[in-house]
């Protein structure tokens, strides 16, 4: 999506997480994937997981917020300035401050009052299709969040889509660890045979 954009030179906001249970921004391959959006002009966000470090006042956000943009900043090269909320909740959603530790809030009361909000957080339109808030010319000010695992040319239910994507990093993975036992010169014992 992010070489799409670029091409077509549209500017977004990649939004990580350093709790993901899906992937790992640490990993090599993934991490390699953060520079290269970065590389395309995009910026990057924090994609926040409250729920990691069970916050329940804003105290605790500041902290955890500061605490994941230090490291995330170290790691990747980048200054952060922009956060999103991961999985909300009642809490999470009366956190409308426009800033949480210097950080940009896109869930502030600022930006609810003046864009339009449009996700396929769990793999559908949860609101509105984006097809129709696109074509809506009383909609000026549009914020649209996507997820490139919800996304295929086969049409899928979105269980499927995840398992799929799910099944694909398995397979990466085994890939990964059947290469690294050759370059290491290793051996790969299994139940059948001896690479």
């Amino acid at each position: 999506m992010a070489k799409i954009e670029n091409e077509l030179g549209v500017k977004a906001t990649y939004f990580f997480q350093l709790h993901s249970e899906f992937y790992n921004v640490l990993e090599k391959e993934i991490s390699e994937i953060v520079f290269q959006i970065k590389s395309l002009g995009h910026e990057i966000g924090l994609h926040f997981d409250s729920h990691f470090f069970n916050i329940i006042s804003e105290n605790e956000l500041e902290k955890y917020l500061t605490v994941e943009k230090i490291y995330f900043d170290s790691i990747f090269k980048t200054n952060i300035e922009v956060f999103s909320f991961h999985n909300t909740n009642e809490f999470i959603l009366s956190c409308e401050k426009n800033k949480y530790a210097e950080l940009i809030n896109v869930y502030s009361s600022f930006y609810k009052s003046i864009f339009s909000y449009c996700a396929d957080s769990t793999g559908f339109w949860r609101y509105d299709r984006l097809e129709d808030v696109l074509y809506n010319p009383q909609i000026t000010k549009l914020q649209v969040l996507t997820h490139d695992a919800m996304w295929s040319y086969d049409i899928q239910s979105p269980r499927q889509r995840v398992f799929i994507s799910i099944e694909e990093n398995a397979l990466r993975v085994k890939n990964f660890y059947d290469n690294a036992l050759i370059k290491f010169k290793a051996k790969n014992i299994d139940w059948e045979k001896i690479y």
